[in-house]
């Protein structure tokens, strides 16, 4: 059973006005009963079924955007990454309407209730991609943030960290350091490990990883697990990641937060999470805050201009932690 001085950080659902998917009349509308998802960069293609019977009539259909011609459109442009990935994995799923199913949400929170941390370890659960971690709400967790509040939670005993976080121990590129790296480095060199892959938590609390390029499923309008089943901790927000224009038409700015993150560490691709957050930073102030540290991250001139107008952005629409951020950019 989880020691309850450990400490951890679960997705939220609340933080997205939604209790586990699509919302109702979006699921009548898209129809979409199966999906192959990507894991690798956002040009490629997902699967549709025709029917009522998935495993029966297949057809082809584009994932990042919706043109008629079967073409795939990207906002982001190509996706580019030095992990290695290979082949295809099918995600086990449950019926919209079978017996104690549960979003995927849902079951990390359950399942982590089970996670074995002996005393020595400080036990961190997050969502994350190669580059970043996330906070509950969507909202990037900078290294700063999460070892301010790490060193507030230390006990004595603790001897290391163990980011229970997809790909935390894995360096994304040649010139970029490993997640777990850096929060090691922020806190002096103190210990902490990461995972090499994609999370899966089993209900026993055990954990595993794999290294997919692609991820197939079948859903009636959300990731959803059997009691039994092992779940993929990236789809608690990648689930949303081909609903974006539904999505945009139904001015649905909170689960399109969700879907930009998904596209992050699900779908492994940066450049097109940047660009869905600036696509809705003028509605959604954490999305405008997001673009921000992504574009300050380039380290270049005109970056860091764009990053000021889009944290102005969040701080008009009273998000403290763009106003702090801005602030402090533009401090002599």
């Amino acid at each position: 059973m989880r020691d309850p001085s450990r400490w951890y950080w679960f997705p939220d659902p609340e933080s997205f006005l939604v209790r586990g998917a699509v919302p109702s009349g979006l699921v009548q509308s898209l129809s979409l009963l199966c999906l192959l998802l990507l894991a690798a960069c956002a040009r490629t293609e997902t699967h549709r079924a025709a029917s009522a019977a998935p495993e029966q009539t297949i057809e082809r259909s584009d994932d990042a955007g919706s043109s008629s011609d079967g073409t795939t459109t990207s906002p982001g442009g190509s996706c580019s990454h030095g992990l290695r990935l290979e082949g295809m994995l099918a995600v086990p799923t449950c019926p919209e309407n079978g017996e104690g199913c549960r979003y995927g949400r849902d079951a990390v929170n359950a399942y982590a209730e089970h996670i074995d941390s002996p005393p020595h370890e400080f036990s961190v659960l997050v969502a994350s991609s190669p580059w970043r971690f996330y906070s509950g709400d969507g909202r990037i967790l900078t290294i700063e943030a999460l070892t301010t509040e790490l060193r507030t939670s230390f006990k004595p005993e603790v001897r290391e960290v163990v980011l229970y976080a997809s790909w935390s121990g894995i360096a994304p590129e040649a010139h970029v350091r490993s997640l777990a790296r850096q929060v090691s480095d922020a806190l002096d060199g103190f210990p902490v490990r990461g995972l090499d892959g994609f999370m899966w938590l089993e209900p026993d609390g055990r954990v595993r990883t794999t290294q997919q390029a692609f991820s197939g499923w079948y859903t009636g309008g959300g990731y959803r697990v059997a009691p039994d089943q092992p779940v993929l901790t990236s789809l608690a927000f990648g689930e949303m990641m081909f609903y974006n224009e539904r999505l945009r038409e139904a001015d649905e700015y909170g689960l399109l937060l969700h879907a930009a993150v998904g596209w992050d560490v699900h779908g492994l691709c940066p450049e097109r999470a940047l660009a869905e957050f600036e696509l809705i930073a003028p509605h959604h102030p954490i999305a405008a805050y997001n673009a921000a540290l992504m574009r300050l991250a380039s380290g270049k001139a005109e970056d860091r201009a764009r990053a000021l107008r889009l944290l102005e952005v969040g701080e008009n629409a009273g998000d403290e932690a763009a106003r702090e951020l801005r602030r402090r950019l533009l401090s002599p």
